[in-house]
């Protein structure tokens, strides 16, 4: 079985600018807050919470929202431009001009809108949240653009 850290670019690549690079992968959730993982809300969270992969670029952050199935969603693309991405602790908080709906999340969840990272352990998955988090934060972040 191949790992995150090969499944994710693969998937990312096609959707790639001319010239563009992926800097770091990840796996994130959305959806519910934190506390809805409560062993008693369980169901809810698993109803409510969204799975995402994601790519971080020189300049923008590409999301692909997964189905049940934990396959890509070829109409699931959203492309958010990191000077709209701020990282808390290990998540990211995506500030959009207007309505969240382009999410696809619940119109009660107001801007900023949480991804959290979900990479699992490093061995099995091959994924690092530290590295992709500090790709997300790097200042100068255009500079690595041809």
């Amino acid at each position: 079985m191949a790992k995150l850290a090969t499944k994710i670019p693969d998937a990312l690549k096609a959707r790639l600018r001319p010239g563009e690079e992926l800097r770091s992968v990840g796996q994130l959730t959305s959806g519910l807050p934190y506390w809805f993982s409560l062993p008693a809300l369980g169901i809810l969270s698993l109803i409510f919470t969204k799975p995402w992969w994601a790519g971080v670029t020189g300049d923008r952050l590409l999301l692909i929202q997964l189905d049940a199935l934990s396959r890509p969603r070829p109409d699931s693309l959203l492309s958010v431009p990191l000077d709209h991405v701020e990282v808390e602790g290990k998540s990211l908080l995506i500030h959009l001009p207007g309505d969240s709906g382009a999410l696809g999340l619940a119109s009660a969840l107001a801007p900023p809108t949480r991804f959290r990272c979900y990479f699992g352990h490093p061995r099995i998955s091959g994924l690092d949240v530290g590295q992709f988090l500090a790709a997300v934060s790097t200042p100068n972040r255009g500079s690595s653009q041809a």
